[in-house]
């Protein structure tokens, strides 16, 4: 698992090889991934928005931001944590993941970065 804080909100990942879809001549992995938020600060925070910069072996990149994530919102209290876990498809058998969450605080908006993880097939070992 890798780690980082940003504005006393720690946010953790780990990623592993789900599968692999498509065609033999079109592959796509799949990676899911599995992370913690936790507010170490002594204010409440929420979650408004989310910004992946995602990139394949090939030197793809694509950048997806949306509201919340999986669909939430969440209200994180001080001391406490947020976890959920989502996937990433891509076309190569290895690639890498970062970005940016928005939060609102009593302060005003902080972004908190998400550390950069890499998601390697067993193939990719080979």
């Amino acid at each position: 698992m890798i780690s980082c804080t940003t504005h006393s909100i720690k946010v953790s990942v780990s990623c592993k090889f789900i599968q692999t879809d498509g065609k033999e001549n079109q592959p796509v992995f799949v990676f899911g991934y599995y992370i913690t938020i936790t507010n170490e600060s002594s204010k409440s925070v929420q979650l408004l928005e989310r910004e992946w910069n995602i990139t394949d072996a090939f030197g793809f990149h694509r950048t997806v931001r949306k509201e919340g994530v999986v669909g939430m919102k969440p209200q994180i209290l001080p001391g406490e944590s947020f976890s959920y876990s989502s996937y990433c498809p891509i076309i190569s058998p290895y690639g890498q993941m970062e970005g940016i969450y928005l939060f609102k605080t009593t302060e005003g908006l902080v972004r908190v970065n998400i550390p950069r993880f890499y998601m390697e097939s067993p193939f990719h070992l080979n």
